[in-house]
């Protein structure tokens, strides 16, 4: 009996040190993964067929639209003008059509970082966009070649005052020309937006606002993830975090299996997707109310709770400041 009495308890505490393990791991994993997953939900939601006008007969990626400028999206990096998939090949952006001789166009990668800007005036001489392994193809010499550091991005129209030429910024959509090496336009949409799991609706938002529980959140969040982590292998600091996450079941191979990891595991990890949505949306609220001074978002500008703060503090968030109503600080 006294044999079996410290069985059980080793195996609790082995339990519970899974769970702790697993919250850590699941805290870092859902707010170094928010942007991405983020950026993966926005390209879905702007790519729909049902989201186009039906006067706009729209291909759905690696072609300049003006239907997001006519919407209640409106972030701070400027309205979607394309999305660009870059896992079939490079792609150049030139111009054509009406004339537009001032403009500023930013291009922004899976994580939301924008990686250029492109005056418009520079698409006459042609600028690329190539993926995080691919060659700068021949035909892009002589031009101006931007290496995104996943295998998608967004062209956005950056709000800039007086680099209008006098026309409305919508018209970029009819300037802007995308193309790409023979038989590489096939205009298909990256895996990890076909086969998002879930409603359409921020992760964060739901458990937060939406009273939705984190066991059942967390688990498509995670799944959204290692298949968007498969568009954008990770920097050479991240790569450590990544290997770590692997021994939780997240790894950035495009697929999840859930239920096969073991029931500790699961807790942590829906725990600590729990303590991420805190954190990043008490982060957000201190942004958006300026509550954190110039000296602290240059102390923390590179740092990735940073980086899922001011994502979601933007205005494609939905708005509120409950935080800081309620008193909550963040160190």
């Amino acid at each position: 009996m006294t044999i079996n009495r410290e069985e059980s308890r080793a195996s609790l505490e082995a339990s519970e040190a899974s769970r702790l393990q697993a919250r850590a791991a699941g805290k870092a994993a859902s707010i170094y993964g928010y942007p991405l997953v983020e950026t993966i939900r926005r390209c879905r939601l702007e790519t729909e067929p049902a989201h186009h006008r039906t006067d706009a007969a729209i291909p759905l990626i690696d072609e300049p639209s003006s239907v997001h400028f006519h919407g209640d999206v409106d972030p701070v990096d400027g309205p979607t003008l394309a999305w660009v998939y870059l896992g079939d090949g490079p792609r150049k952006l030139g111009a054509g059509g009406v004339g537009i001789d001032a403009g500023l166009l930013s291009l922004h990668d899976a994580w939301a970082q924008c990686f250029g800007r492109v005056p418009v005036e520079g698409l006459g001489t042609g600028v690329w966009i190539v993926g995080p392994r691919a060659d700068v193809p021949l035909a892009a010499r002589g031009c101006t070649v931007y290496r995104s550091t996943s295998s998608f991005c967004r062209i956005a129209v950056q709000p800039v005052d007086g680099l209008s030429g006098g026309r409305p910024p919508w018209e970029l959509a009819r300037c802007l020309r995308i193309t790409g090496l023979p038989d590489t336009l096939n205009r298909r949409r990256p895996a990890a937006v076909e086969l998002w799991e879930g409603d359409e609706s921020d992760a964060f938002t739901d458990v937060l606002e939406r009273g939705e529980s984190p066991s059942s959140v967390a688990p498509r969040f995670y799944a959204n993830l290692c298949r968007a982590l498969a568009h954008s292998p990770p920097r050479h600091l991240e790569l450590q975090l990544v290997n770590e996450l692997r021994e939780f079941g997240l790894s950035p191979n495009g697929a999840l299996n859930w239920t096969a990891l073991p029931r500790a595991v699961r807790q942590g990890l829906e725990l600590g997707f729990a303590d991420a949505a805190h954190a990043v949306s008490a982060c957000a609220n201190l942004l958006r109310c300026g509550k954190l001074g110039a000296a602290w978002m240059d102390q923390h500008a590179r740092s990735l709770l940073y980086r899922a703060a001011a994502l979601r503090a933007g205005p494609f968030r939905s708005k509120g400041c409950a935080a800081c109503e309620g008193g909550v600080t963040f160190s």
